[in-house]
């Protein structure tokens, strides 16, 4: 008696559906890690697009180095003079510096914790400067609707600032 497996792949037609369905299941476990791969791929892309986009915010931060030394003078009453050597370009370019990292953390490209811990300091000291807002310094006016921007920033890292206080090693597990 044959086996009827035997006769089944002697058989061309047979044979033909057989190779025919070897090669379908292959097609589809390469093409599933072709797009595992790919959206893995994807991800790294997302990571290291953000992680461009936050150095690229600290480096104009840098530029903003005599800014957060006269807002550090701030708290001495003596060298308050300092500050209003600001101009006001300086100044408004600060504070759309702030601006531009709140429509980034909005729209999730740099982590709010993340630009929170990098910019918020000076963020805070900035809001709470009378000096810098006095417009006979050449300031902003703060309540004025086309900073809003910073202001929600401000508010947002002032929670963030007490979260911190209650629970310091919140810092230590962030991503970009």
């Amino acid at each position: 008696m044959l086996n009827p497996w035997t006769t089944y792949f002697t058989d061309p037609k047979n044979l033909t559906s057989v190779v025919a369905s070897i090669c379908t299941v292959v097609g589809t476990v390469v093409g599933l890690i072709a797009l595992c791969k790919g959206f893995v791929e994807y991800v790294k892309q997302g990571a290291q697009k953000r992680a461009e986009s936050f150095l690229e915010m600290r480096r104009k931060y840098s530029e903003f180095n005599d800014v957060c030394q006269h807002l550090e003078l701030t708290d001495n009453p003596d060298s308050a003079a300092d500050i209003e050597g600001l101009s006001f370009a300086k100044k408004r370019a600060f504070i759309g510096f702030y601006e531009e990292l709140a429509l980034m953390t909005q729209s999730g490209l740099i982590n709010w914790q993340v630009a929170h811990y990098m910019f918020g300091y000076y963020a805070i000291k900035c809001s709470d400067s009378k000096i810098f807002w006095e417009k006979k310094n050449g300031g902003l006016d703060s309540g004025d609707h086309y900073w809003q921007l910073f202001n929600a920033f401000v508010k947002r890292a002032r929670t963030e600032e007490k979260h911190l206080k209650e629970r310091p090693f919140r810092y230590t597990i962030y991503r970009l």
